[in-house]
């Protein structure tokens, strides 16, 4: 009963003015009202036509204000306007002064632009088409004068879209010299309603044996529509070696169940370890190039030995007495 009241009282607040306006201005705006269904995203364009019936030149500005129960229109800048609730932060028609001599007409583009994030609902805007020689004399005569306006209701109906899009995932390292090991997930919605992204990171050895399960966005944080958000997951194991994979699985939605995933490897080799590796690397090398320089010195020994030329014996006894 209530709502039907607020409807009546709109119809009384635009109709009885559109007649008065147009006798006190001479200026006539075609159409006076326009109702339309729509959906997020949607995108309806009109034209509405100007006639000056009146002596002289007229100078008007488009003047747009959303319609609430029980609140005066407020013809707020558009920065200012909520782009789920507010029809006149939808519309789009020239803000600049629409000039039309005495007996002339124009036309004008009107679009309104249903925005995306945009909720189901009936709403309900006027643009004014004020005259004055600016923007601030034109709110002031709207005040003081009746003028020629348009009425526009806008029924947005129920249109969910549930989209979410795996920008990124990713192990914080490539290798691990020490544990813990991180992860990244980088969501987007790309939808008109909000999600609630869950799901689980699955750590599996060079074997494919499963040795851990992560949380992701385990306390619930929802993204909004043109939103992003990140999460991130640690798994804090205390030994492993070799490489890994990961793989995130993640659900989305309450109309329809979605789901994304993704996987990225990654290596563990603890610092430690790798000393004593490398130690052993090292001592390994020190033991061969020592055994390589005892072999290499025995050869050549050897063959220096087989290569000196052989001196004769003497035969019978040397008579050292001097002659």
């Amino acid at each position: 009963m209530k709502k039907i009241i607020f409807l009546v009282a709109i119809l009384f607040f635009f109709i009885v003015p559109l007649h008065q306006s147009s006798a006190e201005t001479g200026v006539l705006v075609m159409p006076q009202v326009i109702d339309e269904q729509a959906k997020a995203r949607d995108i309806l364009e009109y034209t509405v036509k100007i006639k000056n019936n009146g002596s002289g030149q007229a100078d008007l500005y488009a003047l747009v204000s959303d319609i609430v129960e029980g609140e005066p229109p407020n013809f707020l800048e558009s920065g200012r306007l909520d782009n789920a609730t507010s029809l006149a932060k939808w519309v789009r028609i020239k803000r600049g002064a629409i000039q039309i001599p005495s007996g002339g007409e124009a036309e004008i583009p009107l679009t309104v632009e249903v925005n995306l994030a945009a909720r189901p609902g009936r709403y309900h805007a006027i643009i004014v088409f004020s005259q004055g020689n600016n923007t601030t004399i034109a709110r002031e005569n709207y005040l003081n004068t009746n003028q020629p306006r348009l009425a526009l209701n806008i029924e947005v109906t129920e249109d969910i879209i549930e989209k979410a899009q795996l920008t990124k995932f990713e192990a914080n390292r490539n290798v691990y010299l020490k544990l813990p090991a991180a992860f990244t997930v980088y969501l987007s919605n790309l939808g008109n309603r909000d999600i609630t992204p869950r799901g689980s990171i699955l750590i599996y050895n060079r074997k494919g044996e499963e040795v851990a399960e992560l949380p992701v966005n385990e306390t619930g944080a929802t993204i909004a529509p043109n939103g992003s958000g990140q999460y991130e997951s640690v798994w804090d194991v205390q030994k492993g070696f070799g490489k890994y994979k990961a793989r995130i699985e993640i659900e989305y939605g309450e109309k329809d169940r979605r789901d994304l995933s993704d996987t990225v490897f990654f290596w563990i080799l603890p610092l430690p370890l790798l000393l004593i590796i490398a130690g052993g690397l090292f001592l390994s090398a020190v033991v061969l190039t020592v055994i390589l320089f005892k072999k290499t010195y025995r050869s050549h020994h050897h063959f220096q030995n087989n290569n000196l030329p052989m001196i004769p014996e003497p035969h019978g006894v040397l008579d050292l007495r001097k002659k």
